[in-house]
């Protein structure tokens, strides 16, 4: 379970792992989180970027609430909140040709990266945000036309190429503590006929 900076630290992994592949690729590429509002800015010429925009936050249909794990000499929390963060990968570049083949590329590296560990989420400013047993799962989301259509309608710029993505179960811990209560020693049953 994470810290309430659990989404931006997704977020951040996101570009992160983009970015590094770009490196390796030897590919350039800027990688940057945007709004609506940056995707309908001018590029500069010859520039070549993937946005990630975090479209919508969902809460996670198998899991509402979470416990915590009990620490010992730690209080206990109330459950933490598990949500689902919905992305669109949006690639820009100077024509059509170059931001499909851009789009791709993006594809392919998460794609090959469906799980990402703590060690890829915390890094950076988000250092101890996750347990180190705890990863958010990754998938390419599947929409329909309308869904996409509304999305689009709500950044109001012209539709880019773009790829949905799911990163599923990001659990939010809770930082309000629950009050200790005595253990249950003995329980009564009343029977009436």
């Amino acid at each position: 379970m994470a810290r309430f900076d659990a989404i931006s630290a997704v977020t951040a992994a996101l570009g992160g792992l983009l970015d590094t592949a770009a490196v390796a690729d030897n590919e350039e590429i800027s990688v940057n989180a945007v709004t609506p509002a940056g995707l309908v800015a001018n590029l500069q010429g010859g520039t070549r970027t993937l946005g990630l925009w975090l479209y919508a936050v969902a809460p996670n249909a198998q899991r509402r609430a979470m416990r915590p794990p009990q620490t010992e000499g730690q209080p206990r929390r109330l459950p933490g909140t598990a949500v689902d963060l919905h992305y669109m990968l949006i690639a820009r570049a100077g024509d059509a040709l170059a931001q499909q083949r851009l789009l791709g590329w993006g594809i392919r590296v998460l794609e090959d990266n469906p799980s990402l560990p703590a060690a890829v989420l915390n890094n950076g400013a988000f250092d101890g945000c996750f347990r180190d047993d705890e990863s958010v799962q990754l998938t390419l989301e599947t929409l329909t036309p309308a869904e996409e259509n509304d999305i689009w309608q709500v950044a109001q710029a012209a539709r880019l190429p773009a790829a949905p993505y799911l990163a599923r179960m990001v659990v939010l811990d809770s930082r309000r503590t629950m009050p200790d209560a005595p253990a249950v020693t003995e329980r009564e049953l009343l029977v009436t006929s």
